[in-house]
């Protein structure tokens, strides 16, 4: 080779040594500059280079690493892995994987190796080259997603999501056994199987309503089960986007509420029976002092009525006047009778009573109230306990409910009459306003007629409410029932649907009380005496029709307008004093007050109490007191000339000896 050659030959190495310097400059920049770590390590394993990203991955200088085998800086619990891979590259296997490296600091972190095995020109084994990429953070984000799925899963709320269409994309436990539906029967079918039968899908609107994002919640749908059992499930939706942030879907969470619902409902139920009786009790106050002072004016009017009529011979044109005057005044006093029940204020004289002989009684009348076109069924139970309650009361009940029967069916049906023993429980108390859980007698009406709808339902005990035709009914019919029932510690309930019929359900008391054999009363041979009667009566009115009747009767009266008058005729009056009469009701010493008092003045001196309603005077919650004698207004002759009579005749019992204390 000529020297101009060698100089050529020269020249064109420096030319490809300046390309290769070149070269490797531009692929060392660029090894430099990548965010990936590039690990170059040789035929035995060991780190013959790495680039800066790579040695920053594991917190190294670069010259810490070199010489070191890749595997001595894995995790120890992975190092086996890592002889695993060496072992394939050096087979000539190009892969990826992820593996556990520790840092020089003693932390962990989790590495993407892409490696490619490098082999020289004879097909030898000469190392490989790894690019690496840090991926600890994926690793956690994923980690903590497989965990909130599992949580998910798991979870015993309900949880689950859909596409916009309502198309079921997960499921979850809790909402397998909140709906018994399994993950299999709803992915990809739609919510709509939910839905109660021949109802819309009230969760299709719902998710309607998450298009613009946001979130809905506590919102409590009723929703059917595989089973059909019926829940009530509070959700909370939230909407689901995608890349772009378009909606896409809808989450939920959903809690079984049934029984908070149930609970609330119960709540609601036992407020509005609270305000009912609070109203109730409101009215039957008004109406009770009303029909007090009522009962005052029909004694005097029904006294000197039948004081007119009494004289008259059959003809007479007065006659006739007279008794108008008179029934008036009797619808007037059955009226007045009404409202004392309706508000509790009536004295009852309680026994111990076997429903199934009070019903039976009264199965003849019963029928002939119901008239041929109505048919009538007794259904006795004859293991039904007793009563203690007043038997003209419960008969009066007894008819009220067989006339309302009877109204709701105008073109003919069934009345169905049942008795049977009935345990309350803590449960229908909580839902009753009043109700003291415990045993009771039910006395059941049913009828096959027009029915009532709820609003009707929600009023029918309410005073002067009728669905009968103006002139047809006072209103008052089952509110007297209402207070009836009421009064003897009991309870009434209704059901009823529309063209379904009623059935009402009155419960009393149990008692184990044995029936008292009371002894027959011979009726008076003669209304007419000569005994001393002090009568005290704060109303002039009424004190002078008393009077007037107890003259014509041939008895000697004595007369006060309170009880401290009457107090000082018992202490003045120097003969015998045979019967005291007194009002109950009465400004200053009531009288109550004065019968304790005179018993110990005068003990021989029997006592007839009167009066226009209760008010807890003479007995507790209206029920009068053993030995104490009553008379009711509104008065008329022949009851007080009867009663007069009756309790002279009845056998001696000092006032002294009376339980008038009011604690029983």
């Amino acid at each position: 080779m000529t020297v101009v050659e060698l100089q050529n030959r020269i020249s064109e190495l420096e030319q490809e040594l300046g390309i290769l310097r070149a070269s490797e400059d531009c692929y060392r920049r660029i090894v430099e500059t990548t965010t990936e770590g590039v690990w170059l390590l040789d035929e035995q394993g060991l780190t013959s280079f790495v680039n800066g990203p790579m040695a920053r991955l594991l917190g190294y200088g670069r010259e810490e690493m070199l010489g070191r085998t890749a595997i001595s800086f894995m995790a120890e619990r992975t190092r086996a892995l890592g002889e695993e891979k060496l072992a394939r590259r050096r087979g000539g296997v190009a892969e990826t994987y992820e593996n556990l490296y520790c840092r020089k600091d003693g932390s962990e972190v989790w590495l993407l190796v892409k490696t490619n095995p490098i082999f020289d020109g004879q097909d030898c084994y000469t190392g490989a080259l790894a690019m690496v990429t840090d991926v600890t953070e994926r690793r956690r984000a994923e980690a903590a997603k497989n965990q909130l799925a599992a949580i998910v899963a798991s979870a015993e709320v309900a949880i689950m999501s859909s596409d916009m269409h309502g198309r079921v994309t997960s499921w979850n436990r809790g909402a397998e056994n909140l709906y018994g539906y399994t993950a299999q029967d709803m992915l990809g079918n739609s919510l709509s199987v939910l839905a109660l039968n021949g109802e819309p899908d009230l969760t299709l609107s719902l998710i309607g309503r998450l298009e613009l994002g946001g979130a809905l919640d506590h919102v409590v749908v009723r929703r059917q089960r595989k089973d059909g059992q019926l829940v009530d499930v509070s959700l909370s939706l939230a909407a689901i986007h995608d890349d772009s942030g378009a909606v896409v879907g809808a989450s939920a969470i959903g809690l079984d509420v049934t029984e908070a619902c149930a609970a609330e409902e119960r709540l609601r139920q036992a407020e509005s029976q609270l305000r009912q009786a609070q109203k109730m009790e409101a009215i039957g106050s008004l109406a009770g002092g009303i029909a007090h002072d009522f009962n005052n004016l029909l004694s005097i009017i029904l006294t000197y009525t039948k004081l007119l009529i009494e004289p008259l011979r059959p003809g007479d044109p007065m006659l006739a006047d007279l008794a108008r005057i008179d029934g008036a005044g009797e619808r007037a006093a059955r009226l007045t009778k009404q409202l004392l029940a309706f508000s509790r204020q009536q004295i009852l004289e309680p026994q111990v009573l076997d429903l199934n002989e009070v019903v039976g009684g009264m199965e003849e009348m019963l029928g002939s109230l119901l008239g041929k076109q109505i048919s009538l069924s007794l259904l006795g139970n004859q293991e039904c306990g007793q009563t203690f309650a007043d038997r003209g009361q419960v008969e009066q009940v007894l008819m009220s409910l067989i006339v309302n029967a009877r109204d709701a069916m105008p073109n003919g049906g069934q009345v169905t009459i049942e008795t049977q023993n009935v345990e309350l429980d803590a449960a229908y108390a909580e839902t009753n306003h009043g109700v003291k859980p415990g045993r009771y007698v039910m006395m059941a009406v049913s009828d096959t007629g027009v029915g009532m709808d709820a609003k009707t339902r929600a009023r029918i005990f309410d005073p002067f409410f009728t669905t009968k035709e103006k002139g047809r009914g006072t209103g008052l019919g089952l509110s007297t029932v209402y207070g009836i029932v009421s009064q003897s510690q009991g309870h009434v309930g209704v059901s009823s649907e529309p063209q379904a019929g009623t059935t009402f359900k009155v419960y009393f008391p149990r008692t184990e009380r044995q029936a008292a054999v009371l002894p027959a009363n011979a009726a008076p041979t003669t209304l007419k005496g000569k005994e001393t009667i002090l009568v005290v009566e704060d109303e002039e009115g009424v004190r002078s029709s008393v009077r007037a009747i107890l003259r014509r009767l041939g008895y000697r009266v004595l007369e006060a307008s309170n009880g401290d008058e009457g107090l000082l005729v018992c202490e003045q009056y120097a003969d015998s004093l045979h019967l005291l009469l007194t009002d109950v009701v009465m400004p200053g010493m009531n009288g109550r007050e004065l019968a304790q008092r005179a018993s110990k003045l005068r003990p021989e001196t029997k006592v007839l109490f009167m009066s226009g309603y209760s008010e807890n005077t003479i007995g507790r919650h209206g029920v009068l007191d053993p030995g104490v004698t009553y008379l009711s207004k509104p008065l008329t002759p022949d009851a007080l000339a009867r009663k007069v009579r009756e309790v002279l005749d009845a056998p001696a019992v000092s006032l002294d000896r009376l339980d008038l204390s009011g604690s029983r």
